[in-house]
């Protein structure tokens, strides 16, 4: 006689979970890298099949300046946002230029006015 299969359901009342692989190590999944349902079938949709993205990005910044500006898919908020942020670390840039300018000239006036002191502090030889 022919043995009988049992047929597993999955449903929310039968949380026994079924053999197979268990992750191991940390989540490689980035929060923000992902595309939406209807990304997807409007992809294939266009193209006529489903492919996976594989756009790596390299970015040469430090990990604690990566924002979420830095993803795929930015929308035109998060492109008004990032230029606030270019005009907001340019106008450091140029305080911090006029500074350094401003100490440039002050390091030089003292040194001429050292230079000339001490000219007129030494006796000239007859």
């Amino acid at each position: 006689m022919a043995t009988k299969k049992k047929v597993i359901k999955r449903n929310r009342y039968n949380t026994t979970p079924t053999p197979g692989e268990t992750a191991q190590g940390e989540s490689m999944t980035i929060p923000g890298e992902v595309l939406t349902i209807q990304e997807i079938f409007q992809r294939a949709a266009v193209t006529g099949d489903i492919q996976a993205v594989t756009d790596d990005m390299y970015y040469d910044t430090p990990l604690d300046k990566i924002t979420h500006l830095h993803r795929q898919g930015l929308d035109i908020t998060d492109i008004y946002e990032h230029k606030r942020l270019l005009t907001e670390i340019e106008s450091e840039l140029e305080a911090q230029a006029a500074y350094q300018a401003k100490a440039e000239r002050d390091a030089k006036q003292l040194a001429d006015d050292a230079s000339k002191g001490q000219a007129e502090s030494t006796p000239e030889a007859s």
